[in-house]
């Protein structure tokens, strides 16, 4: 904590901000969209380039798979996106300057294992590319806890499993325009 590190916007001109700043930064992002709170997410982890959300597996996630698998619950695509979705702009946000938005261009989702009894999913995000104005994030969806079995079908114990896999880009613009 309490590390300097460059921020975007600041290239070249020897800006640096604390880890608080940039702390604080990412919690009011957060704060400002009520739906990460209304599914339960909380932040794990900050750090500049990334960022660990939690979000629990409650069963108003869950869908019935339909068709012949009726009785097979699963986690609901959008409630996964959701969680993706917000690892990847506060990722962004982490290394943004306080004056810079952050906003979704395009976000590619695969799911590897949507048949789950985990109690909770953490997504990791992480920059692989930060530009001026668009940004690249991938972001790794685990389950954790649980009765969570890999894709064999394998109980898992003690450790996470790969549940989906997102890859956005992200626009950063000046605030207000």
């Amino acid at each position: 904590m309490g590390k300097a590190v460059a921020s975007a916007g600041a290239r070249g001109k020897g800006r640096t901000e604390d880890a608080a700043a940039r702390e604080n930064r990412v919690l009011r992002v957060f704060r400002a969209r009520p739906l990460l709170t209304a599914l339960g997410m909380a932040i794990r982890k900050i750090e500049p380039g990334c960022v660990v959300i939690r979000m629990p597996c409650s069963g108003r996630l869950l869908e019935g798979a339909g068709g012949a698998a009726a009785d097979l619950m699963e986690l609901d695509p959008g409630a996964i996106v959701a969680l993706g979705d917000a690892a990847g702009n506060l990722t962004v946000t982490s290394l943004a300057e306080d004056h810079i938005a952050v906003r979704l261009l395009e976000l590619k989702s695969n799911f590897m294992l949507p048949h789950t009894q985990a109690t909770t999913l953490e997504a990791i995000g992480t920059v692989v590319r930060l530009g001026r104005s668009l940004s690249s994030v991938r972001v790794v969806i685990e389950a954790i806890g649980g009765a969570v079995s890999d894709e064999r079908g394998q109980a898992v114990k003690d450790e996470p499993v790969r549940v989906a896999l997102l890859q956005g880009t992200y626009l950063m613009e000046r605030s207000g325009t």
